[in-house]
């Protein structure tokens, strides 16, 4: 067998031979090349330096890059070439062809769900989103069958796809698929002056699910929910449910801590029965004027009958339907009559029942006709509005008279804050005699519980008290809020037309 010099050993003597300033083999040392004769660095088995030259690694199409690959394996491990076609370093990781630099400029964008219509790609990318790649250009493509452009392999390489056709490949710009893509995770760094969910054009707006719509956003900015003309700046439609407004718990009509800075008109469903100053759960609206929660009225006993007329039970309270005419005189103006009871009780009346049935009972006594109702409060100024007198009786009637028809109140504000003035003292009993008594009313000047209640007249006891008034006395509310007594003494009921 003929003695063989190895390439490596031939190009060494070749470069001696020719270079010998530039070439040191020395025994600690690599192998160095340079122009200044300088010793090789010892960590380094081939030492290239210069100051006005480069490196040429071998230059292969993507087609030769390809098919050495199918050569090679773990022990090929970081051999490099040059792809002539791509444009790109690639190194050789032990498995596959990976491009230099390739963790810092590659998008990993995931690609799923991708195929060809036509000359379309569409690729599903990142989120579920889809993006549409034009590639006309490929319909001549390697193989020269026009119509079988399938792609058999891509890879996003920068901002590019890379496709490979039967041995020949093409890169695409994939401009439009960056970070201005919204995803359904989320989305971070952007801008409200310039990122947006929406349209440039004059277009809908529509947001569905289970593939049906449930929100259009029209082009001049109608909002429609359950319709998709909406003619108002928001319009709700639906045949089987409704709108469900915010539920506040109001601590009272000034409240501005439960919502700050309330707007004006601003409206909720106040759920505190015991609301300070206010008339209980239902629906109030901020007025910014007035500083206040102001409820909105609502007639809570239906529609009413042929010939009734809306009438008010006072400032704030919900209006009742009341047949025209009250108790004793015809027209449109409501006439209710009220007197105070010619027997008198202890403080355990038996609570609202036990009172009104005592009022009722002295009425049938007197054949007066009619529903009547006592004068009572129960609870505390925090009570529902339904525990105090302004709640039970109100004020819905245009002139208040005695049995005898006197007018005792027609200012239509029984209730007044500065304390009552009546055009004349309640003191007239049913059957239409003088009465001056003092009266159990548990109730301040301006309608409110006092508290002071004989435990909500279930007491006759000396140790509990009750506030009283007293009928002989029309001016500073004292009629209703004279002073208190225990409970055990016995007093009148002013009863009114219900």
């Amino acid at each position: 067998m003929k003695p063989q010099l190895s390439i490596c050993l031939i190009i060494t003597l070749l470069t001696f031979i020719l270079h010998p300033s530039s070439f040191n083999a020395i025994y600690a040392q690599g192998v160095s090349i340079n122009e200044t004769g300088a010793i090789g660095n010892s960590n380094s088995i081939l030492d290239v330096s210069s100051d006005d030259k480069g490196l040429l690694i071998p230059r292969l199409a993507a087609v030769a890059r390809t098919t050495l690959g199918t050569a090679l394996g773990l022990a090929d491990e970081g051999m490099l070439v040059y792809d002539k076609d791509l444009n790109e370093i690639y190194h050789w990781d032990g498995t596959q062809w990976v491009v230099i630099g390739s963790s810092a400029n590659t998008d990993n964008q995931n690609i799923s769900g991708s195929g060809l219509s036509g000359t379309d790609l569409t690729i599903g990318i990142e989120d579920g989103s889809n993006e549409v790649i034009d590639l006309s250009s490929l319909v001549n493509d390697a193989d020269s069958v026009v119509g079988n452009e399938y792609v058999t392999n891509f890879s996003i390489i920068n901002d590019s796809l890379v496709i490979s056709d039967n041995g020949s490949t093409k890169k695409v710009a994939l401009t439009d698929i960056n970070a201005a893509d919204w995803h359904k995770l989320g989305n971070g760094g952007t801008n409200p002056t310039t990122d947006f969910v929406g349209t440039t054009d004059a277009q809908d707006l529509v947001f569905r699910t289970n593939n049906a719509e449930e929100l259009r956003i029209l082009s001049n900015g109608n909002v429609g929910i359950g319709t998709s003309t909406p003619g108002a700046a928001l319009e709700v439609s639906s045949t089987n449910s409704g709108i469900l407004i915010p539920q506040i718990n109001l601590i009272d009509t000034s409240d501005v801590a439960t919502i700050t800075n309330p707007a004006n008109r601003l409206l909720v469903y106040n759920t505190n029965d015991t609301m300070k100053g206010g008339n209980g759960v239902g629906y109030y609206q901020w007025d910014t004027a007035a500083t206040k929660w102001l409820y909105m009225i609502t007639s809570p006993n239906g529609p009413g009958s042929d010939g009734d007329v809306l009438t008010s039970k006072g400032s704030g309270l919900p209006p009742t339907w009341k047949a025209a005419g009250g108790g004793s005189s015809g027209g449109c103006t409501v006439r209710k009559r009220v007197f105070v009871t010619s027997t008198t009780y202890d403080g355990n009346l038996g609570g609202f029942a036990g009172a009104d049935a005592k009022c009722q009972a002295r009425a049938d006594a007197a054949s007066l006709g009619g529903t009547w109702k006592a004068i009572l409060s129960i609870g505390t100024v925090n009570s529902p509005i339904t525990s105090r007198a302004k709640g039970r009786i109100g004020n819905d009637w245009d002139i208040l008279t005695d049995i005898h028809g006197t007018p005792v109140e027609s200012s239509n504000d029984l209730w007044d804050q500065s304390g009552v003035q009546l055009n004349s003292a309640l003191e007239f009993d049913e059957f239409g005699n003088f009465r001056n008594t003092k009266v159990w009313t548990g109730t301040e000047r301006d309608g409110n519980s006092s508290g002071v209640t004989c435990n909500d007249w279930t007491s006759n006891s000396s140790a509990v008290s009750g506030i009283y008034g007293e009928s002989r006395l029309p001016n500073n509310g004292w009629w209703i809020e004279r002073s208190n007594d225990t409970c055990e003494n016995t007093y009148s009921l002013y009863c009114v037309e219900h």
